[in-house]
């Protein structure tokens, strides 16, 4: 005998099915006479193959139960309380402040590109040294140059400004310690004749 739900092969005394629990009626089936033809080998899910249809006797065929965790069905409704038919899940409201606000939070900014601030404190310094001013000088343009490569690449880099000033500091240090040196090689030449 077989289940009319699932197809498991059943015992002649069975009440409900072992596989499916389905109730088995007590009228003997039919066993289908072995054909001629070899067995087919069972499907690879593992599952015995269904019966051929019996004539006259319909069968609604329902998926076997899926493993895992059963839901319990919903409770019962309370009397007296108004049954409120389940929400779908929305996400809580924005926060009326955004995280970088909370208190003791510095938001990032922009860091300064260190070779500006270079180049400025050398072009100063080329002013204020004039013996030395060539060589700081030409440090602060190179020093501004670089730092102008450097911005191209992330431009959220700072501090041009103090690159620019580095850069004119740097020339007219560069150029005030020329004249300086011209002007003592002119001056001790005087001297000398």
């Amino acid at each position: 005998m077989f289940c009319l739900n699932c197809g498991a092969k059943l015992d002649d005394s069975a009440a409900y099915c072992p596989t499916c629990g389905q109730a088995v009626s007590q009228e003997p089936t039919p066993v289908p006479a072995p054909a001629s033809t070899p067995q087919e080998p069972p499907p690879a899910h593992g599952r015995p193959p269904m019966p051929p249809p019996v004539p006259g006797v319909q069968v609604q065929v329902q998926p076997p139960p899926v493993p895992g965790p059963q839901l319990a069905p919903p409770p019962p409704p309370v009397p007296g309380r108004p049954q409120v038919p389940p929400q779908p899940y929305l996400p809580p409201p924005p926060l009326p402040y955004s995280p970088q606000q909370i208190a003791g939070y510095m938001p990032m900014t922009a860091r300064n590109e260190g070779l500006f601030i270079a180049s400025m404190i050398l072009g100063i310094c080329s002013l204020l040294f004039y013996p030395l001013g060539v060589i700081l000088g030409a440090l602060a343009i190179v020093f501004y140059a670089i730092g102008l490569k450097h911005l191209a690449l992330q431009p959220g880099l700072r501090g041009k400004g103090m690159g620019i000033a580095g850069l004119v500091t740097g020339i007219i240090g560069a150029l005030g310690s020329i004249l300086f040196w011209v002007a003592i090689a002119f001056d001790s030449s005087l001297l000398n004749v």
